[in-house]
């Protein structure tokens, strides 16, 4: 479309729907702007979701810091909400301004929209490209809104196009059309992840600075490809190369080589050594694979993405369309909270482990998300000795062996989840079940109680059956323990001002007055 005013021309618009909302900036970018003038920018919102009743506009109009702003919270009413911002131009050059439009109370960017400001002398640029298979690479950029043009004639009908750039560290974004007016790129800010909240770079930084995109467009009638560069920052560089390819194959045809393909991705079509490597639609990705699994060898391999439900994908969701790799298939979606899994990976969560300490419980992906680890052996009841994982945040009831992680109170007491652990004096079986930390006989007597040491400590020593235990051994005894408590010979069971005489714990002051 074409803005109904003086010679100010429609010019490298982008829209990016996210979740329904759409943003529209009126008018959709100017050609022949001038120095020193106000120019008023309308932005619109629509679609907005209906749980977001209030929504925040921020823009950056490329020129620095003193071109970024934010309308504050805006009431949206019936999905809509709009607002405006003014800008003046001090320089001649091609400036850049991107809008969002997020939910004020979360943050969330519902869209985001960018069109191309040119003031004074146009910032564009003349290119060719001459043949395919090498790199063109432009000449390197800086702040402002950079606008090349692609002469493609000498090119095939039926080539694809690649391009490549790299950002350095100030992010910049680069969008491609082609034919001109028809976005097929749209990189997004790439830079370092440190501006991240910058207003200048209004949605975020969503990548790392270089990179590469495949098979963007196919050459066609037209013969120009626009490529558009924004840079906000003063202070940026950037640089890109085109290229255009002829490729030998189709997708999905068995490949061996990479540049072959329309996508320049040549993978396994599943993760399994039995399948074929074929041209990837969507592109691949690198996965470490081992003769464990059934590899040759030890080695990193490409493997088609977006691939469909049914699918081998190993443990790798980035191979599966839906991000979702479970039980070594894709499918549709990971598994809840306590649906039984196998692996971590299966779970929404990133959580499988068993639901209690109990052999006879099921393996689930864990309600809290969270795991711990505990040694079992098969003196309890397992098959072997080893560590296995535990859903940890468990119900008050819930077996937990000696373990506190593995309760919601964090208080194993007994082998079950319980609400609190045990406090002074309270009978106990293991020196976990107490607040303290330690559990032993309250006396050095074969009628004397496991208790919570209210020392919190204990002394060992070596008893035998002669003298009324059930078997000779070592037992824990409670230290500071008062004046009159059976002490055998053993000074330190008693409090520090007494002495085990008699068999009998006795304050040494009583030695002094006699």
């Amino acid at each position: 479309s074409v803005y109904d005013g003086e010679d100010e021309l429609a010019v490298d618009l982008l829209q990016v729907q996210i979740a329904g909302t759409t943003l529209t900036i009126d008018p959709p970018g100017l050609t022949h702007a001038q120095l020193f003038m106000d120019y008023t920018f309308h932005f619109t919102a629509d679609d907005i979701p209906t749980g977001s009743f209030l929504v925040k506009f921020t823009w950056s109009f490329g020129v620095g810091q003193s071109g970024a702003g934010d309308s504050g919270s805006i009431p949206a009413s019936n999905g809509q909400a709009s607002t405006s911002a003014s800008q003046f131009y001090t320089t001649n050059g091609a400036y850049g301004l991107v809008v969002d439009v997020r939910d004020a109370s979360t943050n969330a960017v519902l869209a985001q929209s960018s069109v191309t400001v040119i003031v004074g002398l146009t910032k564009e640029r003349d290119n060719t490209l001459g043949s395919c298979n090498d790199w063109s690479a432009s000449q390197s950029g800086g702040e402002g809104a950079t606008i090349d043009n692609w002469d493609v004639t000498a090119i095939p009908d039926g080539a694809v196009f690649d391009v490549r750039y790299d950002t350095y560290y100030v992010p910049d974004k680069f969008l491609v059309d082609y034919p001109i007016g028809n976005r097929v790129l749209d990189t997004g800010w790439r830079g370092i992840s440190n501006n991240n909240d910058s207003p200048l770079y209004p949605g975020g930084i969503i990548g790392r600075g270089d990179g590469t995109a495949y098979n963007i467009f196919s050459r066609l009638t037209q013969d120009t490809i626009r490529v558009t560069v924004i840079g906000p920052d003063l202070d940026t560089a950037w640089d890109y190369d085109v290229r255009c390819r002829t490729p030998r194959l189709a997708d999905n045809e068995v490949c061996t080589v990479a540049d072959d393909c329309p996508s320049a991705a040549c993978g396994y079509e599943q993760f399994s050594p039995a399948t074929f490597t074929i041209c990837c639609v969507s592109g691949a990705t690198k996965i470490y694979t081992s003769t464990w699994d059934g590899w040759n060898s030890h080695d990193y391999r490409y493997f088609c993405t977006d691939l469909p439900e049914g699918v081998l994908c190993g443990e790798y969701d980035e191979i599966c369309a839906s991000s979702a790799c479970i039980g070594q298939t894709c499918r549709s979606s990971k598994l809840g909270a306590n649906e039984v899994c196998s692996v971590d990976n299966d779970c929404v969560g990133g959580t499988c482990g068993f639901a209690s300490l109990s052999l006879a419980s099921s393996v689930v992906c864990c309600s809290s998300g969270a795991s711990a680890r505990v040694y079992v052996n098969p003196s309890d009841g397992w098959p072997y000795s080893g560590s296995r994982s535990f859903c940890t945040d468990q119900p008050d009831g819930s077996l937990c062996g000696e373990t506190d992680a593995i309760c919601s109170s964090n208080a194993c007491v007994g082998g079950r989840c319980v609400t609190s652990k045990l406090g002074a004096n309270e009978v106990c079986i293991v020196s976990n079940d107490c607040v303290g930390g330690s559990c032993a006989y309250a006396s050095l007597s074969p009628a004397s109680s496991t208790l919570c040491c209210a020392s919190g400590a204990s002394t060992r020593m070596y008893l035998s059956s002669s003298d009324g235990w059930s078997s000779s051994g070592f037992r824990y005894f409670c230290t500071d323990q008062p004046d009159g408590t059976v002490c055998g010979e053993t000074d330190a069971i008693c409090s520090r001002n007494s002495w085990c005489v008699g068999q009998k714990c006795v304050n040494f002051n009583y030695f002094k007055g006699v």
